[in-house]
Parts: C-alpha cells; structure tokens; sequence
C-alpha cells in the first residue's frame, strides 16, 4: 500500500494526469 502511494505521488508529479487515474483506483480498491 505504502509502496503504490510512493508510487503515485512521485508519478503525479511527473503527470498531473496520474491523480485522476490514482483516483480511480482508490474507489476501484476501496
């Protein structure tokens, strides 16, 4: 869990796009 927040916020940064896509994960998981 920890690895894949790493993950996205270090990608978020790169594409602001990403935090829509971790979004949708975060519901999809949840």
């Amino acid at each position: 869990m920890q690895q894949v927040a790493l993950t996205s916020v270090d990608l978020s940064k790169r594409s602001p796009n990403v935090l829509a896509l971790g979004n949708a994960r975060l519901k999809v998981e949840s």
